[in-house]
């Protein structure tokens, strides 16, 4: 009987731990399916830059070639800048917005040369 009752107990606590450790399972594989989507995002940045005329882009043409929403653009931007990867270059317009674009600098052209 008492066997019965440890192994009763010993299923149910079983049950319990997999139930609490399974999202925080499914969490963790989401979350470095998404760390690398972002890694491999701030690489098509740098190549991007890298390929281009003086190693510049405007702001919208290169939010159009990278196909992304303007968050995640602004996150690699935020990204690549706190590396030191990128410089935003603003240019001001009397007649309107400033005219933003992207430099890659040193750091950023070695790091363009890897692959995600």
């Amino acid at each position: 009987m008492r066997k019965q009752v440890v192994k009763t107990v010993v299923n149910w606590f079983r049950g319990v731990v997999t139930r609490l450790t399974k999202p925080a399972q499914i969490h963790g594989v989401v979350q470095a399916d998404h760390d690398y989507l972002f890694y491999t995002d701030c690489q098509k940045f740098l190549q991007k830059l890298h390929e281009a005329p003086e190693k510049e882009l405007k702001h919208s043409v290169l939010l159009k070639r990278m196909h992304t929403d303007a968050k995640n653009f602004r996150d690699i931007v935020d990204m690549l800048t706190l590396e030191g990867d990128i410089e935003i270059v603003t240019i001001p317009n009397p007649t309107g917005r400033a005219k933003r674009s992207y430099r890659l600098t040193k750091g950023g052209i070695e790091h363009a040369g890897r692959k995600a």
